[in-house]
């Protein structure tokens, strides 16, 4: 049989409705859960929105690129032909010149 000394010490042990008063409840956690939760899907939806301004910003970055690469190579074909071809030129120049200075010579 339980005496009044072991009902004293048993109050003593164990918390009591208002001694639990202080804590919160499943309801006041749940609450606050979804509070997070609903906060954390704000926030990602401000980093996919600017994730999706960054990624357009590049696909437009890489269009521009891709043009800029195939105009260089298109320009560097042209001085490679052009280049080759003044080398032609170029030793033909000389060969004129040099034939030009002999036959001077001959006349004067």
């Amino acid at each position: 049989m339980i005496t009044d000394n072991d009902i004293k010490k048993l109050k003593k042990d164990f918390a009591t409705k208002a001694d639990l008063k202080v804590y919160a409840t499943k309801e006041d956690l749940l609450t606050s859960i979804d509070r997070i939760i609903k906060y954390v899907d704000f926030r990602f939806e401000q980093v996919e929105e600017k994730l999706d301004k960054v990624i357009k910003n590049v696909d437009f970055i890489m269009e521009k690129l891709d043009w800029l690469v195939k105009a260089y190579t298109k320009f560097e074909d042209e001085y490679l032909v052009l280049s080759h071809q003044y080398s032609r030129v170029d030793k033909s120049v000389d060969d004129h010149e040099a034939r030009i200075t002999t036959i001077e010579k001959k006349v004067n």
